[in-house]
């Protein structure tokens, strides 16, 4: 499941919808912070905020731009691109 959105799981309302629709939190979750300023405080934000949902730590990746060949040999059940401009979000995410 791709998961786009201008807010993430550190805004209470947007956590709760998106754990509507995430009915297993066991699976493995890659966190993309692409649009942030600041990449890896917000994607261990992010990942704490998750982890509220009931995603296990272990299971949840925050992808890092400078290291992005380490993330291709896992398998992700949900991969979320959060914090920014949804149109540009998908084109980084295509590109």
């Amino acid at each position: 499941m791709l998961i786009l959105g201008s807010y993430g799981f550190s805004h209470t309302q947007v956590r709760l919808k998106i754990g509507e629709f995430i009915p297993d939190q066991t699976g493995n979750m890659l966190i993309v912070p692409l649009a942030c300023m600041f990449e890896e405080e917000t994607g261990q934000r992010e990942k704490n905020c998750a982890a509220m949902l009931g995603f296990k730590t272990e299971n949840i990746f925050v992808f890092d731009s400078a290291n992005p060949d380490a993330y291709t040999d896992k398998k992700y059940d949900y991969i979320a691109v959060l914090g920014g401009n949804t149109f540009k979000l998908l084109y980084l995410v295509k590109k």
